[in-house]
């Protein structure tokens, strides 16, 4: 199996992160010390977000240490993503924002709600024009984490580029 050409990474893997065969049916990620931010090649693989109003989702199972989840990237220095992060025996779902070269490439913290388990959680990202949103679904429903963020931190105009917006999932080391 392989991802069909719409899905894209960033720059050239040097060593395959990716995996379809140990589960099969799903598509799983390393978790490397290459973040989103650090102007490598992380665990992340992104399909062009098409239109002005557009969802993204997913479902994440995190083994042990590090972060796994989905971002809507415009390029290393400006991204948000939620992320399902684990340390040690706890797990919780963060907010992640990275909006310039100024601040930490790991990014900053928006929002966070800890995990009641190590369950599968189903993370969700929805653009309405500018406004994006962020959700978790846990066994009581989906919920919001963190306020509506301003997604002209993802234009062309703030961010530069010519790419536009990719949504995809993601997986590092937390840092």
């Amino acid at each position: 199996p392989a991802l069909s050409p719409e899905w894209i990474g960033m720059r050239i893997p040097q060593t395959q992160w990716w995996d379809f065969t140990s589960t099969p049916g799903t598509l799983t990620l390393a978790a490397r010390p290459d973040g989103l931010g650090d102007f490598a090649n992380p665990s992340f693989f992104g399909r062009r977000q098409a239109h002005a109003n557009a969802t993204a989702a997913t479902s994440v199972t995190l083994d042990g240490d590090g972060q796994a989840g989905l971002a809507a990237m415009q390029n290393d220095e400006y991204w948000m993503a939620i992320a399902v992060t684990g340390q040690g025996d706890k797990q919780s779902v963060r907010l992640l924002r990275r909006g310039g070269p100024e601040e930490p490439a790991a990014g900053k913290m928006v929002a966070e709600a800890p995990l009641p388990s190590t369950e599968p959680v189903e993370l969700k990202a929805e653009a309405s024009g500018a406004i994006y949103r962020f959700s978790y679904r846990d066994d009581t429903g989906w919920h919001q984490l963190g306020p509506d963020q301003d997604g002209t931190l993802l234009s062309t105009q703030t961010a530069g580029g010519f790419t536009g917006v990719v949504f995809g999932p993601f997986a590092s080391g937390v840092r």
